[in-house]
Parts: C-alpha cells; structure tokens; sequence
C-alpha cells in the first residue's frame, strides 16, 4: 500500500506549497530584458585554430582523445594541421588508418588508454575529447 506523506506524517511536507505558484524573490530583482535585444556570446579559439571556415590551420599540433574511427583528424590534417588520433579500441584505429590510406592523408592514429598517454605527445597546440 503506497502512503502519502500527508497520510504518513498527519501534516504537509515542508518543501510542498500546497498548490501555490512558487515565488523567487531572486527572479522579481533582475531588471527586465529589453525587447528585440539577443545575447550574443563569442567563443575565443586558439589562433590559428580555423577549422570550418575553410581557412588552413597550417602546422598546429592537435591531438584527439577517443578518437573512434578518425573521422575529425582526418578533418584536421585535411585543414594543414598535425593531427594524432588515441583511441582504447585497437579495432577502431584499425578502421581509422584504413580509412587514411584509402583517402590518401598521413595521419597519426594510436591504440593507448587516455589516461596513459604515450609520452612522445608534448607541445600540443590543442586536446580534446569529443
């Protein structure tokens, strides 16, 4: 048999309003937004760094971590930059350096655990995890 608190306690739970809209004092202090105005946020990359753009990020060390099939360092290398790969799945870099020869790209692809890199991996430009 499934109890409500009410019927447990003999009273209301403290945190419920008993079916008042819930008021924050926080939400009436903010000043209201002016109507037609959109935040706009800029996200800084590295110099560089243009992927997307159909600039060329020449020379710039990226590593990828998990990697999987390589799709985004061949995008890298593709743009100029010096891309490695790191993924656990010995199966998914086998993957990744067919697809590289197949497409014809010199890309670094390395079956390693991210949280043992190799240690030849020093003075990168970027590191990710996507």
């Amino acid at each position: 048999m499934l109890l409500t608190y009410r019927a447990a306690h003999g009273r209301d739970h403290p945190h419920h309003n008993r079916g008042q809209p819930r008021q924050l004092e926080h939400h009436r202090s903010l000043p209201p937004r002016p109507a037609g105005r959109v935040l706009q946020l800029r996200r800084r990359r590295p110099r560089g760094l243009r992927a997307g753009t159909g600039r060329r990020c020449p020379r710039q060390r990226i590593l990828q971590l998990a990697c999987s099939c390589g799709d985004q360092v061949l995008s890298w290398t593709n743009l100029g930059a010096i891309a490695t790969g790191i993924d656990i799945s010995d199966v998914a870099i086998q993957v990744a350096r067919r697809k590289a020869s197949d497409a014809g790209i010199e890309a670094d692809f390395r079956q390693a655990d991210i949280f043992d890199l190799p240690a030849d991996l020093v003075n990168l430009d970027l590191i990710y995890l996507s």
